[in-house]
């Protein structure tokens, strides 16, 4: 991709997976929670009899007589949901292992089990809430920072709440929160987003969390660098489109000559004070969640540019400045195709960097669903403009007037034939 000119953005959910991944291999209460999770699922899966017994429990307890699901998956986001299943049925697996032994009943699935596989479940769900939204049809690059920064202040907040618990299984669950705070706020790579030039530009664009940007970055964050970093970027797109003059390039803090930000990536993230972010998880999205916590703006935005006169400034503050809510489900490319007129070279950046998804799913779905054996041979790559070609015709050859959903595949790997297409 980078010989070919393309910019990498790290893919979210692959950074998120890769610190959830860590954090579960590196504490040894964890991996005894899971490992008897996994005992009790193969349990049931392998007895008809133990799951007809436990149907019987649980609608004697006022449950729905569900089960585990499916085979055991070593992937985490599997395991929480296998989690999740256990402690809504901890009433009737408790009555089953008094039936089934009674003598030892508790020794297994004990108080502290439960405690901490409750600690878990709740520890884990932004983590996975955030994954499974980034993946979404309609996610937007402009998310990942604001839903980073949402688990930064939630992780805060439960460790507040975790330093009155005692020992035992409490304090247990605080050394899990602290352990997941500290691998979250020193993971090289998801604090390194912070600062990648895209990602800030595409959260500014975004009309939900333009006015709560110097609450998402790191404290100490240059916002007017940001803001005018904005406005050279509208000024080649004018510039692109017009015979206006090529602006010269906006050096960034502390390294002159440059186009992308770095700053001080030693300076550590203070995080200001939360609201109540620990309830409403099953409810509510972590959009929702995000507004609540005061990350999507609502007001007024904070402008601060120079005064200079040229159209891409005054374009910019006028955005900046604009005091219209958009909602948190809202989907912001349709504000800004309402703004296309207003401010052409603006709402044309804007939809470049709000139409890239935060995530690689969408590419390996489409790559997946070529079912060409032209892209499968890893000796003979495609040319960039054939891939170009070939991944906007299968999401978009159904919207062609008489054209349906035709395989697109290179007869004999005939590669000039694809270049046709």
């Amino acid at each position: 991709m980078e010989t070919e000119g393309y910019t990498l953005i790290p893919c979210f959910a692959h950074c998120l997976d890769a610190l959830v991944r860590s954090f579960l291999c590196h504490h040894h209460s964890v991996q005894i929670i899971l490992g008897t999770a996994r005992a009790i699922c193969r349990h049931f899966q392998g007895s008809a009899g133990a799951r007809g017994l436990l149907a019987q429990l649980q609608r004697r307890c006022g449950l729905p007589a569900s089960q585990p699901f499916g085979e055991p998956c070593e992937h985490w986001l599997s395991t929480h949901r296998l989690l999740e299943w256990l402690v809504a049925q901890q009433q009737p697996l408790q009555a089953y292992e008094e039936q089934q032994r009674p003598d030892k009943a508790g020794a297994a699935l004990s108080a502290s089990f439960w405690s901490l596989a409750g600690s878990l479940v709740r520890l884990l769900r932004p983590f996975r809430v955030a994954v499974q939204e980034s993946r979404a049809t309609r996610a937007s690059l402009s998310q990942v920072l604001p839903q980073l920064r949402y688990l930064h202040l939630f992780l805060e907040q439960l460790r507040g709440l975790s330093e009155d618990q005692g020992g035992g299984a409490a304090g247990a669950a605080a050394r899990l929160t602290e352990g997941l705070a500290l691998q979250l706020s020193t993971d090289p790579q998801l604090t390194e987003l912070f600062y990648r030039e895209e990602l800030v530009l595409a959260t500014l664009l975004d009309p939900r969390f333009k006015g709560k940007l110097r609450a998402i970055l790191p404290a100490g964050a240059d916002i007017d660098h940001w803001k005018h970093v904005l406005v050279y970027k509208v000024k080649e797109i004018m510039v692109s489109t017009s015979a206006l003059p090529a602006a010269p390039p906006l050096p960034s803090p502390g390294a002159p000559g440059t186009a992308r930000s770095r700053q001080a990536k030693d300076r550590g993230l203070e995080l200001g004070p939360s609201g109540a972010l620990l309830r409403g998880h099953r409810t509510e999205s972590l959009l929702e969640q995000l507004e609540s916590a005061g990350l999507l703006a609502s007001k007024r935005s904070e402008a601060s540019l120079s005064t200079e006169d040229h159209p891409a400034s005054v374009m910019v503050k006028s955005y900046l400045h604009e005091d219209v809510t958009v909602g948190a489900q809202e989907d912001p490319l349709a504000y800004w195709e309402t703004r296309r007129d207003v401010w052409p070279a603006l709402a044309r950046l804007a939809t470049l960097y709000l139409s890239c998804p935060p995530t690689g799913a969408f590419s390996r779905a489409v790559l997946a669903g070529l079912e060409s054996p032209a892209l499968q041979e890893h000796g003979c790559p495609l040319p960039t403009e054939t891939v170009e070609h070939l991944l906007f015709l299968k999401p978009n050859l159904e919207s062609f007037p008489g054209c349906g959903p035709l395989p697109l595949v290179c007869p004999g790997g005939d590669l000039a034939g694809a270049e046709a297409v």
